[in-house]
């Protein structure tokens, strides 16, 4: 009781509650937090309702600035003043709040790859963004020591402001079970089509080998609707027909159902600031094959088949070693997956963003 007396409420910018990566941090963390004194700003009826539920002592204000937006510098301190500390789950910290801020950064994407986000004013906002965090913020969460080393690389972020705490895997990846009705072989890709997802160079790969196994590849995910999509990719993968299918967004129950029913993941990534798919397929005991990228061989460990992501035939190898793998050597690597995804918990990583932001 002393400690919420001398810290008082904690603000939290819940606006990104269902947004994919971010949203799975920011729903941990506050069931975790939901016995704290906290006020919580959301934007829709479906955060409204979801904070309703798990956070039932916490005082709930709505919103209308959308993220990235000039609105949420004004909206978010305005909403969550007289907050003793704000947690802001993202880069998009408000520059002029009076409270002390925790930011959680997940990559540095837009100043470390810019190419892969044209126009001018995206790209200034950004690092506006990021060197303000990293002179306005009190303490900085990093999901990696990848993400923390190039935060200090591109930003000078200083070090001592920095914690690494890694993103967890729910228990309910280790009980995913197959579709009842299971589709015909396939591997899958889970994530958003974006540029750096590096989409398009894992049709090619699959366009090479397609006729030398049997399996299709499935790619969830959301594929449009974003302003920095690849457009690229749904016209490519029309030419591979049936073989290639998109499943669009899906429920957290089909997730776990289609990943736990592949051949495998393919997880072809150009920059990750974690990488919480490949971790959660291997969770499920799902054979995976990631690039030699960014945070991957830093969460993934031995326990996968790497592969140079801006080589095509590297890719395509991997899938052939997926689909021609003998059952030995596959359950080998999905005994040393499960056992790597165990080490990643949100009990863990809860318990610590407790400290950070209550102490």
């Amino acid at each position: 009781m002393g400690e919420k007396r001398k810290y008082g409420k904690l603000g939290v910018d819940g606006r990104m509650l269902f947004n994919s990566g971010i949203g799975t941090v920011l729903q941990n963390v506050l069931k975790g937090l939901s016995g704290e004194p906290g006020r919580v700003l959301v934007n829709s009826e479906r955060t409204f309702a979801w904070c309703e539920e798990h956070l039932p002592s916490w005082e709930i204000v709505h919103g209308t600035s959308s993220i990235y937006s000039l609105k949420e510098q004004i909206e978010v301190p305005r909403k969550l003043a007289g907050c003793s500390r704000i947690w802001i789950p993202h880069y998009n910290i408000p520059l002029l709040a009076a409270s002390p801020i925790v930011a959680t950064v997940h990559d540095v994407l837009h100043i470390a790859r810019p190419e892969m986000f044209p126009g001018v004013a995206r790209q200034a906002y950004a690092r506006i963004l990021l060197f303000g965090l990293v002179r306005r913020a009190s303490r900085v969460v990093c999901v990696s020591r990848f993400t923390a080393d190039e935060l200090v690389r591109l930003t000078g972020c200083k070090r001592s402001k920095i914690e690494v705490v890694y993103n967890g895997v729910s228990p309910d990846w280790f009980h995913a079970t197959p579709p009842v009705a299971l589709p015909r072989g396939y591997f899958v890709y889970v994530g958003n089509v974006k540029p750096h997802k590096n989409l398009l160079r894992l049709l090619k790969a699959f366009s090479m080998v397609k006729d030398r196994i049997p399996e299709d590849l499935v790619i969830v995910g959301k594929k449009d609707g974003f302003i920095t999509g690849d457009n690229r990719v749904e016209p490519f993968a029309a030419e591979l027909g049936d073989r290639v299918r998109f499943s669009g967004m899906v429920s957290d129950e089909d997730l776990r159902s289609l990943v736990a029913g592949s051949r495998g993941m393919v997880f072809p990534s150009l920059y990750e600031g974690f990488g919480l798919p490949p971790l959660e397929a291997m969770a499920a005991g799902v054979p995976v094959a990631v690039s030699r990228a960014a945070s991957l061989p830093e969460v993934c460990g031995d326990a996968v088949l790497y592969f140079d992501p801006v080589r095509e035939e590297e890719i395509a190898s991997s899938l052939i070693s997926l689909s021609t793998m003998p059952d030995e050597a596959r359950a080998g690597i999905i005994a040393k997956s499960r056992q790597r995804a165990a080490e990643f918990s949100w009990d863990v990583a809860v318990g610590r963003m407790r400290d950070i932001l209550m102490k």
